[in-house]
C-alpha cells in the first residue's frame, strides 16, 4: 500500500490531468472540432471524473491534516 503522501501526490496528478482533459474537451466543443450530443456527454463524464478526483484529493488532505 502506498503511503499517504504517495496517495496525495497521485491524487494531485489525477486532478491536474482531469482538469487538462476537461479544458481540452471544452475547447474542442467551442472550436467546432467536435459537436453533437456525444461530445457533450463525453465532457459531462470527464467533469464527473474530475469531481471524484477532487473529492478524493480533499479527503486525503483532510486525513493528512487530521480534520
Amino acid at each position: 500500500m502506498a503511503s499517504l503522501d504517495q496517495q496525495i501526490e497521485l491524487a494531485r496528478r489525477h486532478v491536474l490531468e482531469g482538469r487538462r482533459i476537461v479544458m481540452a474537451q471544452r475547447a474542442r466543443i467551442v472550436s467546432g472540432q467536435v459537436n453533437g450530443e456525444d461530445a457533450h456527454r463525453l465532457l459531462a463524464n470527464f467533469e464527473r471524473s474530475l469531481e471524484i478526483f477532487e473529492q478524493d484529493s480533499a479527503r486525503l488532505l483532510s486525513q493528512r491534516d487530521g480534520k
